[in-house]
């Protein structure tokens, strides 16, 4: 948990439409790719998976796509499926 805001804090304003960027933990690539394996398991052919794209480790989400996706992760006890600290993309 963190601390309350103090006067002292910057405040902004954030839109869930907006995008972050993370870096994926092994748990976090394993996490995106399943329903992909689960959509075709009974299928011969199958397409081929694609991660998501990465530039230095870093996949760029909107932040509803990205708890959408993730959120039934993000507990306390469960492994992270992302690093801690993300990048949020203010438009300007």
């Amino acid at each position: 948990m963190t601390d309350k805001p103090t006067k002292e804090d910057v405040e902004l304003l954030f839109n869930v439409n907006h995008c972050v960027s993370v870096r994926l933990t092994e748990i976090g690539h394993r996490e995106h790719k399943r329903p992909h394996e689960e959509l075709y398991m009974h299928l011969s052919k199958k397409p081929k998976y694609k991660p998501p794209e990465e530039v230095d480790g870093w996949s760029t989400w909107q932040m509803h796509v990205l708890m959408s996706f993730f959120g039934h992760m993000l507990t306390p006890g469960f492994k992270l499926p992302f690093e801690p600290e993300i990048k949020i993309h203010i438009k300007g």
